[in-house]
């Protein structure tokens, strides 16, 4: 009979904590201002260019393929990495 009262009780802190955690993540404690740039960018411009904070920690955590310049990129997009000599294809959800 305890070991059921322990696990409720265990249940019911494991309930209120992610409840919490959702509330937290709907209000926005969890968001990233620099991501939230970069997903602006993609819908109103279509592309991230060099310029913008974090592009060489995305560029770094979806780096092209080996081959590519990374010094050549100019601004990244949903579907290509565009260099000053043309368009390359990431290997990353880009």
């Amino acid at each position: 009979m305890k070991i059921i009262m322990n696990l409720k009780v265990i249940g019911l802190v494991i309930l209120f904590a992610g409840i919490m955690i959702a509330l937290c993540n709907l209000l926005g404690c969890f968001a990233q201002a620099e991501r939230l740039e970069m997903v602006q960018l993609i819908k109103t411009k279509g592309t991230i260019p060099v310029t913008a904070p974090g592009f060489k920690e995305l560029l770094c955590a979806y780096s092209p393929p080996s081959q590519v310049n990374t010094t050549a990129i100019v601004r990244l997009g949903p579907r290509t990495s565009i260099v000053s000599n043309g368009y390359v294809t990431p290997t990353g959800p880009l």
